[in-house]
C-alpha cells in the first residue's frame, strides 16, 4: 500500500519511478507534466500570460482583461444531490455573469434535501466570494497562470512529436 505521488490516493500495487509511487501510468503522466510546468522560464511564461490576460472575452466579445472566473452550482431533490464547479476563461463582467446565476440556481434549487439545505449556503457564499474577491483584473490570477503554463508545455510537446519535414 502506497500514496501516490501525484493524486495522493492510498493505492495498492501501480508503478514505482525513482523511488516514486503512482497509481497507474496517467499519474505518472501528469506528474511529469507538472514538472515540466513548473520548470518553465519566467521570461517565457510571463509574456504569454500578459497576452493571454489582455485579450478580449471570448464570452462577449468585449475589451478584457480576461481571466479565469469559477461559478458553484447545486440542485438537490428529496435524497439526490448534485452540485458542479464550472471554470471559464472570461472578462469579470461575463463572471459575475456566471456567478450570479448560479447561486440564484442554488437559492431555488438546492434546498430541497438534507444534505442540499447543508450544502446551499456554501454554495452560495463560494459564488458571492468569487464575485467580491476573485480576480481583480489588474494582474492575472494563479489559475490563468496555469492556464497558460499548462498550453505552452502541450504546445512544445506537440512540436516534439511531429515528425521532422523532409530534407531537414
Amino acid at each position: 500500500m502506497g500514496i501516490c505521488a501525484s493524486c495522493k490516493a492510498i493505492k495498492f500495487g501501480g508503478i514505482k519511478v525513482d523511488g516514486a509511487r503512482y497509481c497507474n501510468d496517467a499519474c505518472y503522466q501528469n506528474a511529469l507534466f507538472r514538472q515540466e510546468m513548473l520548470a518553465l522560464p519566467d521570461d517565457i511564461l510571463q509574456p504569454m500570460l500578459a497576452q493571454m490576460h489582455a485579450k478580449d472575452c471570448p464570452k462577449c466579445k468585449r475589451h478584457g482583461p480576461v481571466d479565469i472566473h469559477s461559478s458553484f452550482m447545486l440542485y438537490s431533490i428529496i435524497i439526490i444531490s448534485r452540485h458542479s464547479a464550472t471554470h471559464q476563461l472570461c472578462c469579470k463582467a461575463c463572471g459575475v455573469k456566471a456567478q450570479l446565476g448560479a447561486a440564484l440556481f442554488s437559492a431555488l434549487c438546492g434546498w430541497r434535501s438534507i444534505s442540499g439545505v447543508l450544502m446551499t449556503p456554501f454554495v452560495i457564499l463560494f459564488n458571492l466570494w468569487g464575485i467580491f474577491l476573485g480576480p481583480d483584473g489588474k494582474t492575472p490570477s494563479k489559475q490563468l497562470g496555469q492556464l497558460v503554463a499548462r498550453q505552452l508545455v502541450q504546445t512544445n510537446r506537440d512540436l516534439k512529436a511531429r515528425p521532422a519535414a523532409f530534407g531537414q
